[in-house]
């Protein structure tokens, strides 16, 4: 590499090869291993036949070597791909110099160049390769211009010369982006000579002022040097040059380096404290400048305000100088928004007292909304942020309502639950239009959601009034097709018919007013003890068999019904509020229900709902779209969706607490879809956490921290389809088994009985009863017994079985942790809890983990749980053992890191999509304020919310992850009664010092590194593992 970068000595490797290729053993391994850099080697040596020679050689053997590969390790595949590319520009170049002799040498070397430039340096790249795609190339370019004959010299060597700086550039931005700032300076120095005319040079100083701010970080003594000379040095040369009001890419670029230095010598002042000194070398330099500024306040106000100043700038010159996107340089519309919108919302949160609020937040909104309408993926999921700021500061409406008209209107379909949450509130005179516009375009996506949302509205304010207005505008437009209500009616018949009457007896018990309690009684008994369907015949309300003919529960609650209520429900009225709650009780005793009430389940649509089952597009004028097409992630085309043909006879109940029902949907595509029909729970919770995980899937897949990891973070969603507050639907997930069953088929015969002997020993242990206060040596001596029991690789075996190969497996499982670490972040962030063996789903082709159900969110399983959960997720020695040899640390903490570190970068998002929970909290929501407060009054709902919301916060700024999970403790009800229970909890969950990691480090403050440590640390302590709840199955 130094020989082709012009170094005065070889130091002897010509001499040293020559003398190897002497002797045929040496010569061999050179030629087998190094055949490649021996075809270079020769081609500056002008042995061109020689060369082409060993370029054969290098070909077969990456032929060869590819042949070798599977699909399954496609690292190794793709980094030799990439290398293909060495040795196709060696071709090319003999391809070319072949015709030095003829006329059209010229052209040819022209062609060759610009194929080349299409192809630069990627910052995804080696090092070495990004350095070998240079040097070699340099070594082509300069033979080919040696060949030129001299009438064309002039003009070729000149398009010659553009492809070395385009090179040079492209190495270097690849090196700034990868902090390889040896590489970086090593070809800006090659790139100063090039740099001859005016827009070359200004390219070169600009990537310089890059250069030292991104070397400046990191460097507490040296930072402030590094930013001044950057912008005097360098910035400060292009200021004076012709071409920056010449060319507006070069104007963009410079305006958005002058933000960037202002914004990172404010963070340099407030990192240096007291050591600052304004009297400072450079510090005086600066007031040159700022000659207004005195006094650290001062200093932050002018900076943040040049800062400002300089991308309102870099914007105007965007939008009215580049005609067309300018990537490469970083330049385009969209992008430029971007910057400024990411540098209000910085300082919006860090310098709030140095900026203008109103301003900012102004401009905020703004940019965002002008980058959605250049189609800005990322600005697409920033926009709860604007409904935020609304919610703060209504004046921004009237911003919002101007800028929004430009955005496509499909663009707010992926935020269409959120918007209508806000629709009756401060920022509702903003939104309501974009529903309107959404009803009238996309009928189908706005039906679900919209029906949900508006029986929770507020129509006594301002903005209530005006979406009162907007709800009777967008029920015409849903009403033109009767099919959707229709729809919605004979779903929710398909449960089972003693779950629907459960759900209805414990609602009523809720309730307090005798009236409605009377009502109420009246129709569950017409609904599910005395069905009569002759009103609704034919319709889609009408009821199946199912429904009619009585189980085993119904009958026996029906007696009791009949006993204390007597006929038409006669005797309520001489009862008194406990005499009923008493009756209710004694009813409800009656509705309990096994496996053998399960078996006897019909299977068969019609006998829930004859309406789906007798279905058939063809005759009816509206059509029913498939649920769950509308993505919002590309501009939907209805004519093209899915629609419902007719659903199929059968369906599946399924063994769970809630038995929900599996059924099949024939669409016009001649395709099924499956789906589960789950009611009496809403639905709301899973979709917005989908909804969640769908962002952080774009926040993995456009951080930069998790483009340096060894494979991307990501998460597998499925669709979640709220259809009313009791019945929705979630798509099938095919190809997956739950995580219990995928371990337990991996017992041998000879096997089976080690689980009950374990869950034997834990059993009898008992230390997940809070109340015993167990000692740390008694709860970890029964917890080892029970696993070691067990098989300790019944994961592994099910991953090897999945597997045909060796590879195959590793493969598999480097899958599994990749998506398991994911899943483990992202879980641990939202709270999620309750995460045992069947709530999580092993998909049988990938080997990626899906976590389901997830009613238990925001610490809740810590809180309300009768055991609390006291490990932030699952990871249990069967998990641990999967990774073997390597370790859970190895496999999954690099995945962990990276994806923790991606979400705090992204926070502000993400908090304001959660907030969704406050403004309209769900039925799972409410039930747990209920639980902890007696009550669900606004005031307690929004302390419950504010409390949960701010916990987020803190973990996206560095919370030691053991004081989350105490401070959940120390809010459970049935721990308060006791307050050495809880001194016992904190003590097991905070571990001790010297011996836990949790222990040693403080309260606030983390890394990344050190929160990840710390939640590994706390998900596979024993102690923990020891005490929990023995359905969990901590030893599995």
């Amino acid at each position: 590499m130094n020989i082709l970068d012009g170094a005065e000595s070889d130091g002897k490797l010509c001499d040293f090869i020559d003398s190897a290729m002497k002797e045929p053993r040496h010569q061999a391994l050179l030629e087998g291993t190094l055949p490649l850099q021996l075809a270079v080697i020769s081609t500056n040596q002008d042995k061109i036949a020689q060369a082409q020679s060993y370029l054969n050689t290098a070909m077969s053997s990456t032929l060869l070597t590819m042949a070798q590969y599977s699909l399954l390790t496609p690292k190794p595949l793709i980094t030799t791909l990439r290398n293909v590319q060495l040795l196709t520009e060696l071709d090319d170049f003999f391809n070319t110099i072949k015709y030095s002799e003829s006329d059209f040498y010229s052209s040819k070397v022209k062609k060759t160049v610009t194929n080349w430039k299409k192809h630069e340096a990627n910052p995804t790249d080696t090092s070495l390769l990004i350095q070998c795609l240079s040097s070699y190339r340099g070594l082509y370019l300069h033979c080919l211009e040696k060949g030129l004959p001299e009438e064309s010299q002039h003009d070729v060597s000149q398009f010659i010369k553009d492809a070395k700086l385009s090179a040079h550039r492209s190495v270097v931005k690849a090196a700034l982006q990868n902090t390889n700032y040896h590489l970086a300076a090593r070809h800006l120095k090659k790139l100063k000579p090039l740099s001859e005319d005016n827009f070359s040079l200004a390219q070169f100083y600009l990537l310089m002022t890059e250069m030292n701010i991104l070397r400046g970080r990191g460097k507490f003594d040296t930072r402030l040097q590094y930013l001044v000379e950057g912008w005097g040095k360098y910035l400060g040369k292009v200021s004076c040059m012709p071409v920056l009001e010449q060319n507006a890419s070069i104007e963009v670029q410079y305006l958005k380096l002058e933000s960037s230095i202002c914004h990172e010598i404010c963070d340099t002042i407030r990192e240096m404290g007291n050591e600052w000194d304004e009297e400072n070398q450079y510090m005086k330099v600066l007031s040159d400048k700022f000659s207004k500024a005195s006094g650290r306040d001062s200093w932050y106000s002018e900076l943040l305000k040049c800062s400002y100043n300089s991308l309102e700038l870099a914007v105007k010159c965007a939008e009215g100088k580049l005609p067309q996107f300018d990537d490469t340089q970083g330049c385009d519309k969209e992008n430029v928004h971007m910057v400024l919108a990411k540098y209000c919302e910085d300082c919006l949160e860090n310098w709030k007292d140095h900026v203008n609020v109103n301003e900012y937040s102004e401009s905020l909104v703004t940019h965002i909304l002008r980058a959605m309408s250049l189609g800005s993926r990322d600005a697409h999921f920033h926009f709860p942020r604007l409904i935020n700021l609304m919610e703060e500061d209504p004046s921004l409406v009237l911003v919002f309502k101007k800028e929004s008209e430009r955005v496509p209107v499909w663009m707010f379909l992926l935020w269409l639950s959120h918007i209508l949450i806000y629709v009756d509130k401060a920022p509702g005179p903003a939104l309501q239009p974009i529903v309107e516009k959404l009803a009238a375009v996309y009928p189908q996506a706005v039906y679900y959601p919209f029906g949900i949302s508006m029986q929770h509205y507020d129509f006594s304010s301002a903005s209530g009034m005006s979406a009162r207005v907007m709800c009777h505008k967008v029920e015409s437009l849903l009403s033109r097709n009767s099919l959707l209500h229709q729809f919605v009616s004979a779903v929710s018949l398909v449960v089972a018919p003693f779950i629907a009457c459960k759900d209805a007896l414990n609602n009523l018990m809720l309730e307090k007013d005798k009236k409605n309690i009377e009502d109420n009684l009246r129709k569950m008994e017409s609904n599910f003890l005395k069905v009569n369907i002759r009103s609704t015949k034919g319709t889609a309300s009408e009821k199946g068999e199912a429904y009619i003919k009585l189980d085993r529960m119904r009958k026996d609650a029906a007696a009791v019904f009949d006993k204390e209520f007597g006929t038409n429900v006669k005797k309520i009225k001489a009862m008194s509020t406990k005499e009923i709650s008493k009756a209710l009780s004694y009813i409800r005793e009656k509705m309990i229900h096994g496996q053998d009430d399960l078996k006897k389940l019909p299977k068969q649509l019609k006998y829930y709902s004859p309406w789906l089952a007798n279905f058939q597009a063809s005759k009816y004028c509206d059509v029913l779209e498939l649920p769950g097409q509308y993505s919002g992630m590309s501009k939907p085309l209805p004519e093209y969706h899915v629609k419902i043909s007719s659903f199929d006879e059968n369906l599946m109940p399924m063994a769970s607490l809630r038995v929900p029902m599996r059924i099949i949907i024939r669409g016009d595509d001649e395709k099924d879809y499956k789906f589960l029909v789950k009611w009496g729970e809403d639905l709301r919770t899973d979709q917005r956490m989908e909804q969640m995980f769908t962002l952080m899937n774009s926040v993995y897949c456009t951080s930069s921290l998790c483009c340096l990891t060894t494979s991307r973070p990501s998460l597998d969603t499925y669709n979640v389809v709220p259809l009313s507050l009791e019945v929705g639907l979630l798509q099938w997930v095919e190809s997956s088994q739950p995580l219990k069953e995928f371990m337990n088929e991996s017992f041998r015969d000879n096997e089976k009985k080690h689980y009950e002997e374990a869950l034997g020993i834990y059993k009898t242990g008992g230390h997940w009863v809070i109340e015993k206060k167990s000692k740390k040596k008694d709860v970890m001596k029964v917890y080892e017994n029970a696993v070691n029991k067990i098989p300790w690789d019944l994961l592994r075996r099910g991953l090897v079985k999945l597997s045909n190969s060796s590879e195959g497996f590793f493969a598999l499982r480097s899958a599994f942790a990749i998506s398991y670490a994911t899943l483990c972040i992202s879980h641990w962030l939202l709270g999620i809890g309750d995460r045992h063996c069947g709530n999580s789903l092993v998909n049988l082709k990938t080997g990626h983990v899906i976590g389901i159900d997830f009613g238990h969110h925001f610490e809740s399983a810590v809180q309300f749980l009768p055991v609390p959960e006291l490990m932030p997720f699952r990871l249990t020695p069967q998990i641990v053992n999967v990774f073997q040899p390597v370790g859970q640390v190895g496999m999954l903490r690099e995945i962990m890191v990276a994806a923790l570190g991606a979400l705090q970068e992204s926070r502000h998002v993400l908090i304001a999509v959660l907030e969704a929970f406050v403004k309209e909290p769900t039925e799972d929501w409410l039930g747990f304020v209920r639980r902890q407060e007696g009550n669900t009054d606004d005031s307690k709902v929004e302390m419950f919310s504010k409390d949960r919301i701010e916990l987020l916060k803190e973990k996206l700024c560095g919370i030691n992850p053991a004081h989350v999970t105490k401070w959940a403790v120390s809010q459970s009800k049935s721990v308060k009664r006791d307050c050495t229970i809880l001194k016992s909890l904190e003590e097991v969950v905070l571990g001790n010092k010297g011996e836990n990691l949790r222990a040693d480090l403080g309260d606030n403050g983390l890394s990344t590194h050190q929160q990840v440590d710390v939640l590994l640390e706390q998900a596979s302590d024993p102690n923990i593992l020891g005490r929990t709840w023995i359905g969990w199955e901590p030893f599995m």
